[in-house]
């Protein structure tokens, strides 16, 4: 279930759009991968499987934000996000340590990776009756 999904061409209307901001991508990219880089300034074509180390060093250095669009409740592109995290996201063992601090507080605390703990993000559903108050 989710495993599969459709490509289709952009539409003709969004073509000028999706390339300029393809464009944007690849200026990005680049300055995080030598090989996007060098394809770059020498105007060789750059295609979808150069981009992905670029991409992955970019997200890890908080320099680009992905964004995906789905429906969980419909089951619509989830596989490709999930695909995204995987991807694009540092695994929890090469992670810096975290801090945070509560606003106003002068306490902070500190937390390092370790094979103990777990941070697992959560979603809810808002609309879920349950939870009224």
């Amino acid at each position: 279930m989710g495993e599969t999904w459709e490509t289709r061409e952009i539409p003709e209307h969004l073509a000028g759009a999706a390339e300029k901001a393809r464009h944007a991508l690849i200026d990005v990219v680049s300055n995080f991968d030598d090989n996007v880089m060098e394809r770059y300034v020498s105007e060789q074509e750059i295609t979808p499987d150069d981009l992905p180390q670029g991409d992955r060093v970019a997200t890890i250095a908080s320099e680009l934000v992905p964004v995906l669009c789905g429906s969980a409740f419909k089951n619509k592109a989830v596989q490709p996000m999930l695909d995204a995290v995987v991807e694009l996201l540092a695994e929890p063992s090469r992670r810096a340590a975290t801090v945070a601090s509560s606003p106003g507080a002068e306490t902070r605390s500190s937390g390092t990776p370790d094979d103990e703990a777990v941070l697992v993000p959560g979603v809810q559903d808002l609309s879920d009756p349950s939870w009224a108050s």
